[in-house]
């Protein structure tokens, strides 16, 4: 939601001209119907406020969506590492069995190749010597019958190694082709795991991925419910501080209007005196008149830097009055602090509420460094408000002033050139 569209929603008190001159049916029937329309658009402004909180209440209930998917992605990222973790130690499992059946099928074909050498010696001996030894050859050789008896076991136990070195032989070869199918069959499993593993760790910075893109979204959401939510209270804010300043200034001038029709009454009353006491009368008047026709005078004394209407950034509802150094911020004319406060676009700001000849105004002082008064203050012209600063949206030391022709609303539709009313 744009923070113009919660400003716009919510438009504050439209402008009246309330004129003080003698009670009349025509101007009490003006002023019902002025305020008949403050309590319509104030009734509008109420429906508008429920569709925004309506709307904030949607906002509230995409974010618990958005935390509950958080927290699937979260379980999903746990058990993704569990499985990561279990894979990882059957890797390493594999790995230690495919280790051991490398170094014991080594140590069989060591054994393998050592018999190999051995037999085909005893073959190599066999065929010089001309072929397999009898027992006549035995006999003729032997010195006597003990003899031939040892010759004839050695020979039986010869042939008895030979056969049990086969035997052995091809145990060990049998032996090297099982542990070889083990060691085929534990490669393949490795590399399964393997591919299992790299496909954990793809949906892994997948589910990653979209938890920030989640997160990502949730903040953006988060703020501008935020932003709204600040918005919206900043200018009700501002509307129940102009109320209550513009009740207070239609108070003000009715009591000023008492006194200036007693002050008639006085002055009819004179009137039958002598021509010697209406003209001194009259010397009176004259003395008391103000200075400038407007009764404004100038916020404070710097130089003019950028002027009321069109400009490059867009249209300036006001005047930029610029210095260096400590410049003192004060009243363009005597009136009610209808709002003091800090604001993110105006900085450190006050609202002034005026009514001059019957009319009501109301002036801005924006970007100030401190400021002096407080909402409700009854302030006098030329009063201290401040000092120029370099508060909110604001490049460098200056003061924005506005003068608004009537109530000040979001649009800013009375504002006026404040040239046009200074001296």
């Amino acid at each position: 939601m744009k923070i113009s569209a919660v400003w716009c929603s919510l438009v504050l008190i439209t402008s009246f001209i309330i004129t003080y001159s003698s009670p009349s049916v025509a101007m009490a029937n003006s002023l019902e119907k002025k305020v008949d329309n403050i309590e319509k658009e104030e009734s509008e402004n109420v429906n508008k406020k429920e569709k925004v909180e309506k709307e904030k209440e949607n906002l509230i209930a995409k974010q618990n969506e958005t935390e509950n998917k958080i927290e699937e992605l979260d379980m999903a990222i746990l058990e993704n590492n569990q499985k990561m973790t279990k894979t990882e130690e059957l890797v390493t499992s594999t790995q230690e069995k495919i280790n051991e059946l490398k170094k014991e099928i080594e140590q069989i074909k060591k054994r393998i190749e050592e018999r190999d050498k051995l037999l085909k010696n005893r073959v190599r001996s066999m065929q010089q010597s001309g072929g397999s030894v009898e027992y006549l050859e035995v006999l003729v050789g032997s010195e006597g019958f003990v003899d031939f008896i040892q010759r004839v076991s050695a020979l039986n136990t010869i042939a008895e190694k030979d056969k049990e070195m086969l035997n052995e032989q091809k145990k060990d070869k049998l032996t090297v082709e099982k542990r070889s199918d083990s060691l085929q069959q534990a490669l393949s499993t490795l590399e399964d795991d393997l591919n299992e593993l790299k496909a954990l760790k793809v949906e892994l910075e997948d589910k990653k991925e979209e938890k920030r893109k989640v997160m990502s979204k949730y903040k953006e959401k988060e703020g501008q419910l935020e932003t709204s939510l600040k918005d919206i209270e900043e200018s009700n804010d501002l509307l129940r501080a102009q109320k209550i300043a513009i009740k207070q200034e239609i108070k003000r001038n009715k009591e000023e209007k008492r006194k200036a029709e007693e002050q008639k009454v006085k002055e009819r009353e004179l009137k039958k005196q002598e021509s010697k006491q209406d003209e001194s009368l009259k010397l009176k008047d004259e003395k008391n008149k103000p200075s400038s026709s407007s009764g404004f005078s100038w916020p404070a004394s710097a130089s003019v830097t950028s002027s009321f209407g069109n400009r490059s950034m867009g249209y300036h509802e006001g005047l930029d009055i610029a210095k260096g150094g400590v410049v003192p911020i004060k009243a363009a004319a005597s009136g009610t602090v209808l709002k003091s406060y800090y604001s993110s676009s105006y900085g450190n700001v006050v609202f002034l509420t005026h009514k001059q000849n019957g009319q009501t105004y109301t002036t801005v002082y924006a970007h100030m460094r401190n400021r002096t008064v407080k909402t409700g203050d009854r302030v006098s012209k030329g009063q201290r408000l401040g000092k120029m600063g370099n508060t909110g949206r604001s490049f460098g030391q200056h003061l924005h002033f506005e003068l608004h022709k009537g109530a000040w609303n979001a649009e800013k539709s009375n504002a006026v050139d404040p040239l046009s009313y200074l001296p």
